[in-house]
């Protein structure tokens, strides 16, 4: 499976999480939609053409801007890949606390999600943004 198809596990896991924790009727009822701002792939396995897989969502993390969800990919008992994602809820042109709709929070982020910021607000520098 080419790396595309990765992302588009996760995207459709994360509309799939959406839909069964009962956040669709709100994000909808308030006109909120979700963006993803970033995404991370971690190959461990190839998944083959045609193969079954699972894909385990949870929300890692988030903040008072960005939630941050985990996709790990298996086939049968067998991790090949997770998809981190960082993503923005939005309404308009504004973005949404994730507390908004979540209503959790969390203490401290892990280790991985602070590097992976970290590396992202150095490519911004890098461009200038």
């Amino acid at each position: 499976m080419k790396s595309d198809k990765y992302f588009l596990l996760a995207e459709s896991a994360q509309l799939d999480f959406v839909i069964r924790t009962g956040l669709l009727a709100p994000m909808l009822a308030s006109g909120t939609a979700f963006v993803n701002v970033s995404q991370l792939v971690s190959f461990m396995r190839p998944v083959r053409l045609f193969q079954r897989v699972r894909v385990d969502t949870r929300i890692m993390y988030a903040n008072e801007k960005c939630t941050y969800f985990s996709h790990e990919i298996y086939t049968r008992d067998t991790l090949h890949a997770e998809v981190l994602v960082k993503m923005k809820f939005k309404r308009g042109s504004l973005s949404v606390g994730p507390f908004a709709l979540l209503q959790i929070r969390f203490d401290e982020p892990p280790a991985q999600l602070l590097a992976w910021d970290q590396t992202l607000q150095a490519m911004a520098s890098a461009r200038g943004v």
